[in-house]
């Protein structure tokens, strides 16, 4: 029922076509008829060309009406007007995840104990994009390798501390470059801040963040906030690693497996802040 009210229009234009094709084919047949019977057929024939024109006509305004350039003209402004938005809303998105940042940034500036140098990211690099980047701060601002990189991060609700990214690599005078947390050169040795169970990680040849803890029965559980080690002479301790998103029981090495989601994306952030070792 619904169909025929939505097409109520198209469907009593073909029973009139239809109508006009019988009449069309009784009218020829009439043609035949001897020269009595000719009269009503002559009358017959202009009723059916009569009506035949009307529905060319008709038939022809909805061709213009839903012509094909015509489709194709609205379906490119459709089209048009929709990428617009998709870029809208691309920018929106831009701008709140800046501003969740920048809200981040204010209030570790407020609370680190560290005299951090603010940087920004240069470049990435085009063979290892996300996993080595370079920033606008060298030898000249005091920077030297193996200097800590790190981001601003959230560890829990309104609670922001240093966030590791990084470390640098290869100080120059007025750049330097960074490998970051997910590259698969990366190690770093962590405690479970929970209950300070310890483990290793680093990244991975696709650019995520796995690890493995010391001891096989190990308590870590998905959540778990991961820092650095008291015990690593790299790295300052307590800096926030990330949380852990999977644990995996691996039987065949006795290993209990970790990933690990960063606490700090590097896709996020335009501005770092390197802690001098």
């Amino acid at each position: 029922m619904n169909f025929i009210k939505k097409h109520k229009v198209i469907l009593t234009i073909l029973v009139l076509l239809l109508a006009i094709v019988i009449i069309i084919t009784i009218n020829n047949k009439k043609k035949s008829l001897n020269s009595i019977e000719s009269a009503p057929s002559d009358i017959m024939s202009k009723i059916s060309s009569f009506f035949y024109g009307g529905a060319n006509r008709i038939s022809n305004g909805f061709k213009g009406l839903f012509s094909k350039d015509d489709s194709k003209s609205k379906i490119k402004e459709l089209e048009e007007k929709v990428s617009i938005l998709e870029d809208k809303n691309r920018e929106l998105e831009t701008v709140i995840m800046k501003s969740s940042y920048l809200k981040k940034e204010y209030n570790l500036l407020q609370n680190t104990k560290y005299d951090l140098t603010k940087a920004k990211i240069a470049s990435m690099d085009p063979d290892e994009w996300y996993k080595r980047f370079t920033i606008n701060k060298g030898k000249k601002d005091g920077v030297k390798d193996g200097d800590i990189v790190i981001g601003a991060s959230e560890i829990q609700n309104n609670v922001y501390i240093e966030g590791l990214l990084g470390k640098i690599t290869d100080a120059s005078k007025d750049s330097s470059r960074v490998i970051s947390l997910n590259d698969d050169k990366f190690k770093v040795s962590f405690n479970i801040l929970r209950n300070n169970e310890s483990g290793v990680m680093g990244g991975t040849f696709d650019s995520k963040i796995e690890g493995y803890m010391f001891d096989s029965n190990a308590d870590v559980l998905v959540g778990d906030k991961l820092i650095t080690s008291s015990s690593s002479d790299e790295y300052p301790p307590n800096i926030y690693l990330g949380e852990v998103v999977e644990v995996i029981n691996d039987e065949s090495n006795l290993k209990k497996l970790i990933k690990v989601k960063a606490a700090v994306d590097i896709k996020d952030v335009s501005n770092v802040f390197i802690i001098k070792r």
